[in-house]
């Protein structure tokens, strides 16, 4: 198992000898092994093979209990650590992302500062390579997303991405290494933890070969993203004008070529190349006009030229909800949103997907009120089991973070009555007593 380690790593150019390397460790098998493995290979390669661990106190004295641990394992073995932390969930709470997104930032931050320019070698294993391909696939995502976890990225390596978790535990015994377990990794409340307990499982049954395959696949993908990048600086370079992009050169070459390139422009002015901001500019190629891509990106076509920019200064700011009435009206979000009031004898013509988008009037508890989102307010989809609370729902739908306040949602003096893209709550939802009923559109401007 190990020399397919250094084969990959000399393949992939990851480390020259005498190079200093920060190794992230968790205290899990995975790190550990991999910290391991460096500083054993550093006795012939020179390597200066040091650590780092980030509690993040999500887990109380687990927590507590990894950072312990680490400190006792590189004081054993020698090796100088660096220890960093914060408070992820306070944190979480203020900047708006999901604990998971923040506490990766939060991670690598800290990561990059105790590394000081030397390379970071993360334990990625091929079993989280294929976690990973498999949460992007569910969630739609595109030719970046499918590529899965890179082997080298700038000055983070991850020399464990092509042996399995299975490989690595066993490497462990071997070796009689000590590890810990974090305890969420059987909670199922987790996607990912879904995916690797549930979902992989099956496929391994289906194909035993599936992991090796993942990984063929994701190395194929990668290469054909690389041709891809390179395109599209080319056909970027033809079409830069002072003033914009040349539409006309936009338009000359493969649909995969020019969205990847919209996804381009749509990174260097600081957006997220959602698959709805492509189609949107993709849109402007052939009508001229503007679109705000997610309130932080503007693109705009005029006399043939396509820009795409940050946009300066704040948001639209949503803070009054809006009583709910009939009618076509501009929200402070920007959505376009359509109320309309319907008998039941018309009702008998709607189909399934509309009944997403309907409340049942009578269902309605004093005040009916169009707002956005609000802290701790909790949502049960209609047909879909139990509840949750909004944020949570949007984390695992995957929607951007600083589109979720845009989001339109319809309120009683109860609590939610309809979620604009996710249905009506399960007390609202139109059923055989239904008489009469409110139905719903929403549409980005």
């Amino acid at each position: 198992m190990m020399d397919s380690v250094k084969s990959w790593m000399q393949e992939q150019k990851m480390l020259q000898d005498g190079e200093a390397v920060l190794v992230a460790l968790s205290g899990g098998a995975d790190s550990v092994s991999l910290l391991y493995y460096l500083k054993e290979q550093s006795r012939t390669t020179g390597w200066n093979v040091s650590a780092a661990h980030f509690n993040h106190h999500l887990r109380g004295e687990e927590s507590d209990r990894d950072e312990a641990f680490c400190r006792d394992l590189c004081q054993k073995w020698g090796i100088p650590l660096q220890i960093g932390d914060a408070d992820v969930r306070g944190e979480a709470d203020r900047s708006g992302e999901s604990e998971e997104q923040c506490a990766r930032r939060l991670r690598y931050d800290f990561l990059q500062k105790a590394a000081a320019g030397s390379k970071i070698a993360t334990a990625h294993t091929l079993s989280d390579q294929a976690e990973t391909v498999l949460l992007h696939l569910s969630r739609g995502a595109g030719l970046r997303g499918i590529c899965g976890i890179p082997p080298v990225r700038e000055n983070i390596i991850r020399p464990f991405l092509r042996i399995t978790r299975d490989e690595v535990e066993a490497y462990c015994k071997e070796n009689s290494l000590l590890f810990i377990t974090d305890s969420t990794n059987t909670r199922r409340e987790y996607a990912r933890n879904r995916i690797r307990l549930d979902v992989v499982p099956v496929l391994q049954d289906i194909h035993p070969g599936f992991l090796k395959s993942m990984d063929r696949c994701t190395a194929w993908l990668r290469d054909i993203k690389e041709f891809l990048e390179q395109q599209t600086q080319d056909v970027l370079t033809k079409a830069c004008t002072q003033n914009g992009y040349r539409v006309e050169e936009l338009l000359k070459h493969p649909p995969a070529v020019r969205r990847e390139a919209i996804m381009e422009l749509i990174r260097r002015a600081g957006g997220q190349a959602q698959a709805l901001h492509v189609e949107m500019v993709e849109d402007l190629l052939s009508h001229p006009g503007g679109a705000d891509l997610s309130g932080k990106v503007r693109a705009r076509q005029k006399d043939g030229l396509l820009q795409v920019q940050p946009v300066h200064g704040k948001e639209p700011q949503w803070m009054e909800p809006i009583p709910l009435k009939e009618g076509t009206f501009l929200l402070p979000s920007g959505i376009q949103m359509t109320v309309e009031a319907v008998g039941i004898d018309e009702k008998e013509n709607f189909n399934k997907m509309l009944f997403n988008n309907a409340i049942d009037c009578a269902k309605i508890m004093g005040t009916a009120m169009i707002r956005r989102r609000m802290p701790g307010d909790r949502f049960h989809p209609a047909g879909r089991g139990c509840g949750k609370s909004l944020k949570k729902l949007f984390q695992e739908a995957g929607v951007p973070l600083e589109q979720r306040d845009l989001i339109p949602v319809v309120c009683d003096e109860e609590g939610i009555l309809w979620v604009s893209g996710f249905g009506p709550d399960q007390r609202a939802a139109i059923g055989a007593g239904t008489r009469r009923l409110y139905r719903f559109e929403s549409v980005r401007r």
